[in-house]
């Protein structure tokens, strides 16, 4: 599939599997649940393609909320 995106705001992180369709989770699920349930979850979908997995960690890392709890 094309066109797809990960970005990241203050409130969240959205993918763009199939524009204009959108998949949103908010920061504060990420912390409450924990990065490996969602990463578990996002795998389930075949949409979630490496290059998805790549840009959804590094939005996770660079973004100013600790989701890794560290």
């Amino acid at each position: 599939m094309k066109n797809k995106e990960v970005k990241s705001d203050d409130s969240g992180i959205t993918f763009f599997p199939d524009k204009p369709h959108r998949y949103r989770i908010l920061w504060w699920q990420l912390r409450k649940d924990g990065f490996d349930k969602w990463w578990a979850h996002l795998c389930e979908k075949s949409w979630f393609t490496d290059e998805i997995s790549m840009a959804f960690m590094l939005e996770c890392m660079n973004n100013e909320i600790n989701v890794f709890g560290l």
